[in-house]
């Protein structure tokens, strides 16, 4: 019984990680799940760039990879 469950829980982690996964993807083409509600915040986010990166990327691409790689953990 405790197999059961063990799969169920691990099941509906999967599950939901792949459907993170597709939101994701579908926003690199057409931003509307995962994104900020003002479309004015993601031109922000984009012309906004990371200091650690030293210009190399900016918060936009820091948010698609931060989702990207919480999909993957699930």
């Amino acid at each position: 019984m405790a197999r059961i469950f063990f799969i169920f829980g691990g099941a509906i982690f999967v599950f939901l990680g792949c459907v993170h996964a597709i939101y994701m993807l579908a926003d690199l083409r057409r931003p509307r799940r995962l994104v900020p509600a003002d479309p004015a915040l993601i031109q922000a986010m984009a012309s906004s760039a990371v200091r650690l990166s030293r210009g190399g990327t900016n918060m936009w691409r820091a948010w698609i990879g931060f989702n990207f790689s919480h999909a993957l953990g699930a």
